[in-house]
């Protein structure tokens, strides 16, 4: 029964990008499943379609700026909670934590009522302020479980010999922890790359991300080059969330909520 239960889960997860996946084959110019021809063309379309070019750079620059400030911050705030368990450090985590429990649409607006305030326009730098907020408590987690499997035998072994502080931090902790740094990279990446329900409020004119992009013609310009781009965007986030766990691992993840 549990073998049922568990195909049935696997199939309803994967159902619906197989609807898009076919359908993103189509040859007609409106949206059909089945589709009763296969083609390529709409693939060509997305690929050689500048304003896709546009969105999909500003996507790639803005969740790779995010993704490594968000790490490194994390990073500094996952060794500090770790190290030192204060009254203090318990709310810091309680504090960086929190955007996990808040709706983005929430955040969003939040956003957008300081930028508003303050009179500030959407650039990059905005933008990812905003998707910091959403991605540093991800990195965070993962990088806790990092942590978590560390041992300190090793780093007092360094200091008893006389390494720096820096020295044991640079050649025995990041070591260890590379992998678990790689995991949120690539974690804070695909995060901020798909974000709709924040960026949506943040976004302007010469900063549309992807997902801004799709979310506009599908409401605007219904077509089969949408499934195509979003089959795109689908398989590079199965490909990150498959490095995730090669790198991380879903199970030091769970082991680190339980802590």
């Amino acid at each position: 029964m549990s073998r049922v239960i568990v195909l049935f889960s696997v199939i309803f997860a994967l159902l619906p990008g197989m609807i898009v996946f076919l359908a993103s084959f189509s040859a007609g110019n409106s949206l059909a499943f089945p589709p009763r021809e296969f083609t390529l063309h709409w693939y060509g379309v997305i690929l050689g379609d500048p304003e896709f070019s546009s969105a999909l750079l500003m996507s790639v620059m803005l969740a790779g700026v995010t993704s490594v400030v968000a790490t490194a911050i994390a990073l500094l705030a996952a060794l500090a909670i770790s190290r030192y368990r204060t009254p203090t450090t318990v709310l810091i985590e309680a504090f960086l934590l929190s955007p996990m429990v808040v709706p983005h649409v929430v955040i969003g607006i939040g956003i957008l009522q300081i930028y508003i305030i303050y009179g500030l326009r959407a650039d990059l730098m905005t933008l990812t302020t905003g998707h910091l907020i959403v991605t540093i408590p991800f990195a965070l987690r993962l990088l806790l479980a990092s942590i978590a499997g560390l041992d300190r035998r090793v780093e007092m072994a360094a200091a008893s010999l006389g390494a720096p502080p820096f020295t044991v931090f640079r050649s025995v902790v990041l070591p260890q922890m590379k992998m678990g740094i790689a995991g949120a990279l690539v974690a804070a990446f695909i995060l901020s790359f798909d974000d709709v329900s924040l960026t949506i409020f943040l976004v302007q004119p010469g900063y549309t991300t992807i997902p801004i992009l799709l979310f506009n013609q599908a409401e605007n310009n219904p077509g089969p080059a949408i499934h195509a781009a979003s089959v795109i965007l689908l398989l590079a986030s199965w490909i990150a969330i498959f490095l995730i766990d090669r790198l991380m691992g879903f199970e030091r993840l769970a082991f680190a909520s339980r802590k």
